[in-house]
């Protein structure tokens, strides 16, 4: 992949594009991500006060300047999703209901905010460079965080003014940037010194992974690595060197430093130990809410409404309240009709990337494989983030 037009403009060429102030607010709200859990006065989270500042900026620059509005097919997808989205709250209208499609419209109206315009190839490549950033400063936290790290097992997360990140979310973060630094390396148009830059990055994000001890974090990295050398890679040269990248930053990574990790975190990627702590009551939670649905036809196909998985994992006397998969959670809450109507939105925008942005068809199912061990509604906004990027229109 070339992140320079794909050979079809010269990099002097590329300089003389403009940069436009709708991608550098995209690309502000990209990087305040990683900082949502810090609370600003009168109870706005920062990444709420970065919308808000996007919403206002963007939303009148449709009308003025130099701009090319165009609808995909990701925008229907995603707007038929949302449809059926708010048909579920005729199912359950409590708070947590009404606070979930709240947060889903919300970041739909954004995504469509800032992907209907056409962006060039200088301000895709600055958008992928506000990823790496992404990626740069989620291993800052996890290494600087004032506060330390909240531990058990020997895990690690990020600790903020006193709020604290998912461990297991915290993988989602690393999987386009390690793509994309990747994709850098390989690049014949890179420097040798901005390749090294790249893969230390790479061992430094792969190292803040394991050290998070999540294991469907690991296997999703493992998956997006696996799938970006097979559909993303052309050419044998190509491939050579991203083998050589991938082996020689694989030992690096357990040679010198995961051999100083705790024992008790490498206990928790035992294979023994995942079968034996089912893993972590993961399956089941998922027979139970599988069985449920067998038990009624009504709610196999239109759903119980967001968030009504919590009595039923109650009830089988698990102690926790979501699915802890995606797939699972939006076929419990809304239904075969819901599910499928999601997977054509993530099918839709995959596919639409897949020829000449493949990083982020990657990416995209990177964090599907992680949707397999986290429920990712709208609050998990970097999931939403990798969809948005597979909204978004680039020229030729």
């Amino acid at each position: 992949m070339n992140f320079w037009g794909k050979g079809e403009m010269s990099n002097s060429a590329l300089t003389k594009q403009k940069i436009r102030l709708p991608m550098i607010m995209m690309c502000m709200y990209f990087l305040a991500v990683p900082l949502s859990i810090i609370n600003l006065p009168g109870g706005f989270s920062l990444l709420k006060a970065t919308s808000v500042g996007l919403a206002a900026v963007m939303i009148p620059l449709l009308f003025v300047g130099d701009n090319e509005i165009k609808l995909n097919g990701m925008h229907l997808a995603w707007t038929a999703y949302l449809i059926y989205s708010f048909s579920t709250m005729f199912l359950k209208r409590d708070d947590i209901a009404i606070d979930t499609f709240r947060g889903f419209l919300e970041v739909s109206a954004l995504a469509i905010l800032v992907s209907c315009r056409v962006y060039n190839q200088r301000e895709k490549r600055w958008i992928y460079n506000s990823w790496i950033l992404v990626g740069l400063i989620m291993v800052v936290l996890m290494t600087f965080t004032s506060g330390g790290y909240s531990n058990h097992e020997g895990r690690e997360t990020i600790v903020l003014l006193g709020n604290n990140e998912d461990p297991n979310q915290i993988n989602g973060y690393f999987l386009l940037p390690i793509i994309i630094c990747i994709d850098r390396v390989i690049d014949s148009r890179e420097k040798n010194k901005s390749r090294i830059v790249y893969v230390a990055l790479i061992i430094a994000m792969l190292y803040c992974v394991v050290k998070s001890g999540s294991r469907g974090g690991l296997a999703a990295v493992m998956v997006t690595v696996l799938v970006y050398s097979v559909i993303a890679v052309k050419g044998l040269k190509n491939r050579v060197i991203t083998a050589v990248v991938i082996t020689l930053t694989a030992l690096l990574l357990f040679v010198f430093i995961i051999p100083h990790l705790p024992q008790s975190l490498l206990e928790r990627f035992d294979l023994n130990r995942i079968v034996e702590d089912r893993a972590t009551n993961r399956f089941d939670i998922w027979l139970a809410l599988i069985n449920d649905l067998k038990s009624n036809i009504g709610s196999f196909t239109w759903g119980k409404g967001f968030y009504s998985t919590a009595p039923t994992i109650i009830d089988a006397g698990l102690e926790n309240t979501v699915a802890h998969n995606h797939i699972i959670q939006v076929l419990y809450d809304q239904g075969i009709v819901g599910c499928v109507l999601f997977l054509i939105m993530i099918v839709t925008g995959g596919v639409r990337m897949l020829k000449k942005n493949s990083v982020i068809t990657v990416a995209l199912l990177g964090i599907m494989s992680l949707g397999m061990s986290i429920t990712m509604y709208a609050y998990y906004k970097i999931f939403w983030n990798i969809l948005i990027m597979t909204s978004l229109n680039f020229e030729e």
